[in-house]
Formats: C-alpha cells, structure tokens, sequence
C-alpha cells in the first residue's frame, strides 16, 4: 500500500491520521464490536468487552435515566 494523505506505514503497520475511528476500521475491513439501533435520537449506551479463557463477556451499560429497547449485535460467534 503506498503512502496517501491520512495514512502511511510504519514498520509493519500502519498510521492514521486526521481520519475517523469508523472509517479506519471500514478500510481494514474491520466489523464493529458491538452496535445498536438507537430508537430514541439520544439512545446512549457503553459497552465493554472481555475475552475469558472459556467465553466472551460484554458488559452494556445505558446512559440515559429510562429503559432502552435497543437491537444489539456483538462480534462474536458460537
């Protein structure tokens, strides 16, 4: 891959620069974590994510003061 503005390598891998999280990850073909539908326009939920010996945890947590009827995926299988 050559060097265009926004990106160049480094050693083995690469840097960007002035770009956003969500396009860098679309460029290395990388699917999201997790995602959600927001049914409400401020739907505001964190998550974390752990990989264990025998499972995956993710841990969700809803910043708004109401229940959320969200839609999640996680990118894990099995």
């Amino acid at each position: 891959m050559g060097e265009r503005e926004g990106r160049a390598r480094c050693g083995a891998g690469k840097v960007y620069v002035d770009t956003l999280l969500a396009e860098v990850l679309a460029a290395e073909r990388i699917v999201p974590d997790f995602e959600h539908t927001r049914p409400q326009p401020d739907t505001a939920l964190l998550f974390v994510h752990r990989t264990l010996p025998d499972g995956e945890i993710y841990w969700v947590n809803n910043r708004r003061q109401r229940p959320e009827s969200v839609e999640a995926t996680f990118r894990v299988s099995g």
